[in-house]
């Protein structure tokens, strides 16, 4: 279906695909669950937010997939895939409804978050001509009372050059754990 908006910060304009399957399970004439994967595509949508901060176009691949299961008490997040240009993330997880809580993990794919071509997509990254690979790990717990969230962050063989302050690109490393309370 076409999609199109504005705000003064960000606009979007074009089409959004989505299939939905569901497999229910019954017993007599209830449904005991559900079983189904939802797909989205995005890929023809373009998306731009002002200052350069994010500019996608209809030639960027965006991907949502995801399976599920679940009944009336619980959710099961069997699989997310994500993707958006080269960039790659899965996850899984699980809803409960009574408590109301949820906990979901999410990362990248190994060396997928090539840091330079985050310039192809953030525009006013171009200046820092950032390099490296990235990986990432999150998970977040929910309750309504409160969101957890933590994880792991590294770069592998990291650099940006700033022309107009270095004489030479800064090489880095990180590898770091994080947490709500450190974000």
């Amino acid at each position: 279906a076409p999609v199109k908006g504005a705000s003064p910060t960000m606009s979007f304009d074009g089409p959004v695909t989505a299939d939905m399957q569901l497999k229910p399970t019954l017993a007599g004439s209830a449904v005991r669950s559900v079983s189904g994967k939802i797909d989205l595509d995005a890929s023809q949508l373009k998306v731009e937010m002002k200052g350069g901060v994010f500019h996608k176009t209809e030639a960027m691949p965006l991907s949502v997939h995801a399976s599920f299961e679940g009944n009336d008490t619980e959710t099961l997040l069997k699989g997310l895939d994500v993707q958006f240009t080269d960039y790659k993330l899965h996850g899984r997880g699980r809803i409960t409804l009574d408590p109301m809580a949820a906990k979901v993990e999410v990362e990248t794919d190994t060396g997928s978050v090539r840091l330079d071509k985050v310039q192809t997509f953030v525009p006013m990254a171009a200046a820092y001509h950032l390099k490296g690979v990235a990986d990432f790990k999150l998970d977040l717990d929910w309750k309504p009372e409160a969101l957890h969230a933590s994880g792991d962050l590294g770069v592998s063989d990291g650099a940006f050059f700033l022309k107009d302050l270095l004489k030479a690109p800064m090489g880095f490393r990180i590898k770091a754990g994080f947490s709500e309370s450190s974000l």
